[in-house]
């Protein structure tokens, strides 16, 4: 079975409540089910901003070409992001229930997103333990049930594995790039899936790089449909709310046709998962 899979990281405000009710109607005019992995608490850390900004250390790693915030945000979005910093998921509660009635909704993080994308590498367990319990309080309050998780930036905190497993997660979405294995299993089962339609290096939002290297409608397609031949039978495309929601909707409608005509069940990344688990049960 050839599946394909969209997966949203939702990491401002703007993500949230602009980007993910447009990509919500979308999926139900076309009768599928989109992934997205919410963050409950703030998307930025002053201090950590501050720090980078007075170290201004060059990047460790060579990055594929994307968007700035201010472009991806506008400049209100931005300055509102800058000045209020609300939390995410735990400030709109009630999108949060509708999105988990319709789509998969998985968890981003913890408390804070800069913090955990450039510094959980360094946590404790214990310090691990609280982000993860702070982020899920609200959603068990509100009998949300995740069964998927993803790190912000693709930073993975030590014992993470273990943290999710006694958490009751099926998943989690951390790997990315050009491995021809749809996941891996990890700990006592946890699954590692692999998301490998995006930009590279660096795991950068699929449409926002394609926007970034400027690339016409007709490009876009014939970009998508390469990227569906090299990765085969199992496609998974990664971007955010705040720009497929807002900027590129349409693209994400042509994802989605391109990949039925090619063959491809849409479907969310947890089907995928449970059908793993089944199988090497």
């Amino acid at each position: 079975m050839k599946t394909f899979s969209f997966r949203f990281d939702i990491d401002t405000p703007t993500c949230l409540n602009e980007g993910v009710p447009r990509l919500m109607e979308l999926a139900e005019r076309l009768g599928v089910q989109f992934t997205f992995f919410l963050s409950m608490g703030q998307s930025i850390s002053r201090r950590s901003t501050l720090s980078r900004m007075i170290s201004k250390r060059p990047p460790s790693v060579e990055i594929a070409a994307a968007l700035s915030a201010r472009t991806k945000l506008g400049n209100l979005g931005y300055i509102k992001l800058a000045l209020l910093n609300p939390s995410i998921g735990k400030n709109n509660l009630n999108l949060v229930r509708e999105l988990y009635r319709s789509q998969e909704l998985g968890l981003h993080g913890g408390r804070n997103h800069d913090t955990w994308h450039h510094g959980a590498f360094n946590w404790s367990p214990e310090v691990l333990a609280e982000e993860l319990d702070w982020a899920l309080g609200p959603l068990k309050a509100l009998d949300i049930n995740v069964r998927g998780f993803s790190c912000p930036g693709w930073t993975e905190a030590p014992g993470l594995v273990d943290a999710l497993e006694a958490r009751g997660f099926l998943y989690r979405a951390d790997r990315h790039g050009s491995d021809p294995r749809a996941a891996i299993r990890e700990g006592r089962g946890l699954i590692n899936m692999n998301t490998n339609i995006l930009g590279e290096p660096g795991g950068v939002a699929y449409l926002e790089n394609l926007r970034a290297r400027n690339l016409s409608e007709s490009e876009i397609a014939q970009d998508f449909k390469a990227n569906l031949k090299r990765v085969g039978d199992y496609a998974v495309v990664y971007d955010h709310p705040y720009f497929a929601g807002l900027s590129a909707l349409s693209q994400v409608e042509l994802c989605v046709k391109i990949a039925r005509d090619e063959g491809y069940a849409v479907v969310p990344l947890v089907q995928l998962a449970e059908q793993i688990r089944q199988r090497s049960a």
